[in-house]
């Protein structure tokens, strides 16, 4: 052998020579052919196996005896439920013979270092799964995914909810919005969620880097919903008092007299109820229940910012009892109702807030073109749910059988219903005279509104009429008005605002309420055979009543002015000026003819007059700035 160097200069290797380098050579060959084998032998190894019903586990340990190697998993991994296997194998490689033992699970394999294979849990990609040449080896391409999750103006999302579709593991977002997922496969789907915001499903695609921009569901959009607050407005997002509110939306779709009765079932928190079902009877109102077992618990109400009193100004009642006041405020002039049910939220009022606070804010005129808007409807009501009355033969009947039972002989005396009176006819429902009537509802409502961007106005009217399911009433009658202008100055540092809302009320509902009629006899003779009025005893004829006449009028004035002025940004002066006037004219006549004779009693006339007003006057400077991702506002008057 010669070997020649690049002088060109030969070299002579003898034979001691010879056997050195084939020794190299030799070695050298081995280690090369050592790290191939190492490297390929364990996937590309032929093994023969044959599995009779064995676990899962039992054919891994077959294969890694087979093959001279160790297969490491954890004990999770399988579970009872996982499939046995039933298969025979000649001389195929390890790695056809792993891939069809787990061809019915999601779990790839690794060759590691040290004579190792390694099993974790993991989806199969494309046909390579279902492989049965040695390529059916899977590995491990998962990768870490980070971004940050923003809100549409910029701002960091904090705790939101990130997780790889169709599997529980995932993470949250940091203080910053950041997060990040390690161990996605590039092909998976990231879900991002967040209370009050819509979620997202997006695909890795093999992206490392995902950025979100979070956008508000509905629910979110009312965390920024404006909330009447005592002096000042602020958002459901940054309140922190109790408070629940009900707009003209809801308000709207309720056709009701009294604006407390649409808090009914929409409010948390809030115990409303009627003295009864007629229309303008006075409502109880409790706000998160009794706060005394002595003292009074309605809350205090506020009108556009003017205080209202809302007791009974009733000398006397009629069938739907005492009147409220707030039943003289037209429902459909109303844009929202907020509630300030917690000590937080009431403060700014003091002891008056100990109950609550209800705050009723009116609609006001709008920027933009002119608008005019009429409304009618019309409706009835009846009562569904009446009772089973007995004709006149089940009702002796029964009477008789109660005689029997008793002991006693019926008379003309104490049962003039067995002796005296029809024994053949049907007789009266007495439920259905007295409260089988339909009611009915109409109202007529008409608005304009508008304005530039100095000023609006919005002008409002409504008539309401209203019967009762009662037999002869005459009905309920409400004629409003509303006014309000708003003006602000070019250079913007003056506003004023000014509301007037104007409405009468005529009551002439029933004298009495007769409902407790019902449980007259069905043959008891309401008339005479000559047309007069039949008496009995001491009792009186429910029939009479119609005759008695009751008539409530009430007038009610709620006005209000506001100035401000911005004295710097930031700092401004307002003055809030309210005056309020209710008055009641009360008049119910009872003729003679409506009395039992036997009572001796003659006609009888009552007269009432009662008078409510409240004066406002409230200067205050309030200073508001932004510090930080904060506001800073503060109140003096």
């Amino acid at each position: 052998m010669v070997l020649q160097t690049r002088m060109g200069k030969k070299w002579l290797v003898t034979g001691e020579y010879k056997s050195l380098l084939l020794t190299i050579c030799l070695i050298l060959f081995q280690l090369l052919a050592s790290t191939a084998v190492t490297a390929q032998s364990l996937l590309e190894k032929r093994i023969s196996l044959s599995l009779q019903n064995e676990p899962v586990e039992k054919a891994l340990e077959k294969i890694g005896q087979q093959a001279d190697f160790k297969i490491v998993y954890s004990n999770n991994l399988f579970t009872a439920a996982s499939p046995t296997i039933t298969r025979s194998w000649q001389q195929e490689k390890t790695a056809v013979v792993l891939t069809q033992v787990l061809s019915s699970l999601d779990i790839v394999y690794n060759e590691m270092d040290g004579n190792y294979i390694v099993l974790k849990k993991g989806k199969k990609s494309g046909d390579k799964a279902n492989s049965t040449s040695g390529s059916n080896y899977v590995a491990d391409t998962t990768i870490t995914v980070r971004g940050r999750l923003l809100t549409i103006q910029g701002l960091p999302v904090i705790g939101a909810s990130i997780t790889i579709a169709g599997s529980s593991k995932g993470t949250t977002s940091d203080l910053n919005g950041n997060y990040e997922i390690k161990n996605v496969g590039p092909s998976e789907v990231l879900r991002f969620s967040y209370i009050g915001y819509l979620p997202q499903d997006i695909a890795v695609a093999g992206r490392s880097t995902i950025n979100v921009s979070m956008v508000e569901n509905a629910e979110g959009a009312k965390l920024n919903e404006v909330v009447v607050v005592g002096y000042a407005t602020t958002t459901r997002r940054t309140n922190t008092g109790s408070v629940s509110s009900i707009t003209s939306k809801d308000i709207g779709s309720q056709p009701v007299v009294d604006p407390i009765s649409t808090m009914q079932g929409t409010m948390p928190g809030i115990f409303a109820s009627a003295s009864n079902g007629l229309t303008g009877s006075q409502f109880n109102v409790t706000i998160r229940g009794l706060n005394s077992l002595s003292a009074g618990s309605e809350p205090l109400y506020v009108i556009d910012g003017v205080p209202y009193f809302n007791e009974s100004l009733n000398q006397f009642t009629s069938a739907n009892g005492t009147q409220s006041p707030l039943a003289t405020i037209n429902t459909a002039d109303i844009e929202r109702i907020d509630v300030l049910k917690d000590a937080d939220a009431t403060a700014i009022y003091g002891a008056r807030g100990s109950n609550g606070v209800i705050l009723i804010t009116t609609k006001k005129g709008k920027t933009g073109k002119t608008k005019f808007d009429l409304n009618v409807f019309t409706g009835g009501s009846r009562v569904v749910n009446q009772l089973d009355m007995l004709n006149t033969a089940q009702y002796r009947e029964l009477r008789k059988e109660a005689f029997a039972n008793d002991g006693i002989i019926p008379t003309e005396d104490n049962a003039p219903d067995l002796t005296l009176w029809d024994s053949t006819g049907t007789g009266t429902d007495w439920q259905d005279r007295m409260i089988g009537n339909t009611g009915r509802e109409t109202q007529l409502q008409g608005s304009v509104s508008g304005g530039s961007e100095q000023t609006h106005f919005m002008v409002s009217g409504t008539y309401r009429n209203a019967t009762s399911v009662q037999a002869n009433d005459r009905g309920f009658t409400r004629g409003s008005l509303l006014f309000n202008l708003d003006h602000t100055a070019l250079n913007g540092k003056f506003n004023i605002s000014t509301s007037v809302n104007y409405s009468i009320t005529s009551d002439k509902s029933l004298a009495s309420d007769l409902t407790s009629y019902y449980e007259f006899a069905p043959n008891y003779p309401s008339y005479t055979a000559t047309g007069d009025y039949y008496w009995f005893g001491t009792e009186q004829n429910p029939e009479a009543y119609f005759l008695r006449k009751s008539t409530a009028k009430t007038n009610n004035l709620i006005a209000n002015g506001i100035l401000r002025y911005s004295i710097i940004p930031g700092l401004n002066a307002k003055v809030n000026l309210g005056f309020t006037k209710t008055n009641m004219d009360q008049v119910q006549v009872y003729p003679t003819a409506t009395f039992n004779p036997a009572n001796g009693t003659g006609s009888m006339s009552y007269f009432g007059f009662s008078d409510a007003q409240t004066y406002l006057v409230e200067p205050q400077l309030d200073y508001s700035r932004r510090v930080s991702e904060g506001k800073l506002q503060v109140l003096l008057g």
